[in-house]
């Protein structure tokens, strides 16, 4: 019996197809978390009428179906970014005892979460509550969106 000799390239050939095979699949994007996307992957020149699910995060056009059901803020959607025109509607929840709920601000134009505790201001106009970093569900205290911070409270010295 006699045996044929074989270049390394054919026998590399599968190995690599299938390492290729295997890096096809685009990995998740992590710079961007999911739930603040516009509903169904909308795109991002979307511009109108719309509300902010101010629990889950999630913009929606007024188009949308559902109607909002839960705290919403009204406004225009465009794009990625939300602009507020009203206070909050719906009944304003504490959030559950468990889990890491941290006091933070909710950025209204970027949905971005900051939490009070590291010191940053957040962008105006932002809403004061707590975020449930176990469910990424954010608890409103007020219902009108904030603008400026109060000033830090001056430090007296005894002498």
């Amino acid at each position: 019996m006699r045996f044929r000799r074989v270049s390394p390239l054919v026998l590399c050939l599968p190995v690599a197809l299938a390492f290729a095979a295997c890096q096809s699949e685009t990995a998740p994007d992590t710079g961007r978390v999911p739930d603040l996307s516009l509903v169904d992957a909308r795109s991002e020149v979307a511009v109108g009428k719309g509300w902010l699910d101010v629990k889950t995060l999630q913009i929606h056009l007024d188009s949308d179906v559902p109607e909002p059901t839960d705290v919403v803020l009204r406004g225009t959607v465009e794009g990625f970014f939300f602009s507020p025109s009203g206070e909050v509607e719906g009944e304003l929840a504490e959030p559950p005892v468990r889990g890491r709920v941290e006091r933070a601000w909710l950025e209204l134009r970027t949905r971005r979460i900051v939490y009070m505790q590291a010191g940053i201001a957040p962008e105006a106009p932002w809403l004061a509550g707590r975020f449930d970093q176990q469910t990424a569900l954010f608890y409103p205290e007020h219902r009108a969106p904030g603008h400026s911070l109060p000033a830090p409270a001056a430090s007296s010295q005894e002498g």
